[in-house]
């Protein structure tokens, strides 16, 4: 058997009421990481991330999609269908590891900044410092379908590339990150991104960060997923 991930299940957990109170997600939208031993993955549940409350209801599923067994309570070793469903997407996320050995976690909601970026089709560039992490540009994947089999999942991972994000048309977003912390900062730092780009538009041509400028502010060394991971966590929780 695999071993059970309890702290990263928690995190996941974490993840789920970050995204949630930070307004990025509704009935819908699902994090994942990859599992310790490499081959699998823990995501969670078909429900909406507000209403996922135990490491336990986070679900480990095979690279191919299969939903892991759990114990069965006084089972004696038996093994049972866990009660929660995986999410329909889950390919979105399967096919990402498949490709990018480099990702370990992934958030995949439907931003509403993101989702007018969407559907304009288009790109998300540098505008925000905090965000110069994601790389020179999000693409958008120009497809509104549900990343539901292997196939749409693989094309999806394929437009991703080997940056931290990508947009789905009238689909909402997905970044990725090295470390659960890192994709949820990620996610909160696209969505602004598109938000701060959009405003711009509106208005007129946005001041791009760009050539020469690029280079050195993207390199950012000081604390740039852990203080804003605590602030975000620490906003998730009740006082």
């Amino acid at each position: 058997m695999p071993p059970d991930d309890k702290d990263l299940r928690r995190k996941l957990v974490e993840a789920c009421h970050i995204l949630d109170r930070e307004g990025l997600v509704h009935g819908y939208g699902h994090v994942s990481a990859r599992a310790s031993d490499r081959t699998t993955l823990l995501i969670s549940p078909r429900l909406a991330p507000r209403l996922v409350r135990l490491p336990e209801e986070i679900l480990r599923i095979s690279m191919g999609g299969t939903v892991y067994k759990v114990p069965a309570k006084g089972g004696k070793g038996k093994t049972v269908a866990p009660k929660l469903q995986a999410p329909v997407e889950l390919f979105a996320h399967t096919e990402v590891y498949r490709i990018r050995t480099d990702v370990n976690a992934i958030c995949r909601f439907h931003g509403k900044f993101s989702l007018v970026m969407s559907v304009l089709r288009r790109p998300l560039r540098p505008v925000h410092e905090l965000a110069l992490s994601l790389g020179r540009e999000i693409q958008v994947f120009d497809s509104a379908e549900l990343i539901a089999t292997a196939e749409i999942g693989h094309e999806m991972a394929q437009s991703l590339g080997a940056t931290k994000g990508l947009l789905l048309r009238g689909n909402g977003q997905l970044s990725v990150g090295a470390s659960v912390e890192e994709a949820v900062v990620n996610a909160i730092m696209l969505e602004t991104s598109a938000e701060v780009q959009w405003r711009a538009l509106c208005i007129g041509e946005p001041v791009w960060i760009e050539g020469d400028e690029f280079t050195p502010l993207a390199k950012r060394d000081y604390e740039w997923v852990r203080r804003p991971w605590a602030y975000y966590l620490s906003r998730s929780k009740p006082r």
